[in-house]
């Protein structure tokens, strides 16, 4: 657990000193990364994209994101837990949390005990 903490403050100070289009570079990567990750893992994002005629790939940049369409805190609340969360993810290693409600239906999301 220390060792992890230690390797991600390192990358964070490596970071401090790129360049900006090495930065930017990087945060492009991983932004396509992820939304890969959801378009094969996740079926509520894979259905978002789908719904648009778009696929990650068609997202290059951050200013594409505008291609991709908002998700609405009401389509998280209406949409099965199993639509939610990622295929490669066991639900039973995480803690439910729920807001309030305080806007008139609460919110549950699934913390990991490392983010806890």
């Amino acid at each position: 657990m220390i060792l992890r903490k230690l390797l991600d403050l390192y990358g964070l100070r490596r970071n401090l000193w790129l360049r900006q289009s090495e930065m930017e570079r990087m945060q492009t990567k991983k932004l396509r990364e992820i939304l890969w990750h959801a378009y094969k893992n996740v079926p509520f994002y894979h259905e978002k994209f789908r719904s648009v005629g778009i696929k990650p790939d068609d997202v290059r940049t951050v200013e594409d994101l505008t291609r991709v369409p908002m998700t609405t805190k009401s389509e998280v609340q209406a949409t099965p837990l199993n639509e939610m969360v990622a295929r490669n993810v066991d639900v039973n290693k995480f803690v439910k949390n729920s807001t309030s409600g305080s806007t008139g239906m609460p919110l549950t999301t699934l913390v990991d005990r490392r983010t806890l």
